[in-house]
């Protein structure tokens, strides 16, 4: 049996409860070991894909936040459920997802959200995210992983770098990671995280490699009532 999990950046499933509860055997997955466009259900791919994005295309533009909304507790109930041993169709779990999951989900592009500036639905961004997923580039490794994925997240680090006041070193002086002076981080709890231990690297040299042997010595200061929930985090994780 071929299992196909989905998820995101975060880990969350994208096709909802349904696809953790459900696998998928090979004579019935979209695609195989090869390339979906030498596959004899690419019609299938096209249309499926196409739903998916119809689906999010509806979401994105529905002027509510929210087209349902139930306790904690009545979703638990909904969508937790034992490990399957049986399978679905891709087509059964995305009927299941809009029926059951999707009507759930907050839509911050809505109109009448303002609890984040973070909409998500500019145009250019969905087609990179898209075109991200597709092309699967792992920034592990230039040398066969991301051969140009890498050296445009090199640019894009030495644009914010410019932004921000810091010196570049010259395009040819960049021969490693070490050489470009920054990182690109998923999310707020990974950025506070490294930020502080570079702090902390730069207060007390050679903490990165052999560690606090004196933590007395640091300290934060986070002005009362706007901290978050990352920092006490991240000084648990950096010592």
């Amino acid at each position: 049996m071929t299992t196909i999990i989905i998820t995101d950046s975060d880990g969350l499933c994208l096709l909802g409860a349904g696809l953790v509860r459900r696998t998928v055997e090979a004579p019935s997955a979209i695609f195989s070991a090869g390339s979906p466009a030498t596959s004899p259900n690419e019609s299938r791919a096209r249309r499926v894909l196409a739903d998916a994005l119809e689906l999010g295309f509806d979401f994105k533009l529905q002027p509510e936040i929210y087209r349902a909304r139930l306790p904690p507790t009545q979703i638990r109930d909904l969508l937790l459920s034992e490990l399957p041993d049986y399978t679905s169709s891709i087509e059964e779990v995305l009927a299941e997802f809009t029926d059951t999951v999707l009507p759930l989900c907050k839509n911050e592009a809505s109109p009448r959200f303002l609890g984040f500036g973070d909409t998500g639905d500019d145009v250019a961004a969905l087609a990179g995210g898209v075109l991200a997923l597709f092309t699967q580039q792992n920034l592990i490794n230039q040398s066969f992983d991301s051969p140009s994925a890498t050296f445009i997240e090199i640019t894009v680090l030495r644009w914010l770098r410019e932004l921000l006041g810091f010196t570049n070193p010259p395009v040819q002086d960049v021969m490693t990671v070490w050489d470009v002076g920054g990182v690109i981080a998923h999310g707020g709890t990974m950025s506070n995280t490294v930020a502080m231990m570079l702090a902390r690297e730069h207060a007390a040299p050679g903490t990165m490699e052999c560690g606090v042997t004196d933590p007395g010595r640091f300290a934060i200061v986070v002005p009362r009532g706007i901290g978050h929930y990352s920092v006490k985090s991240a000084l648990a994780w950096i010592g």
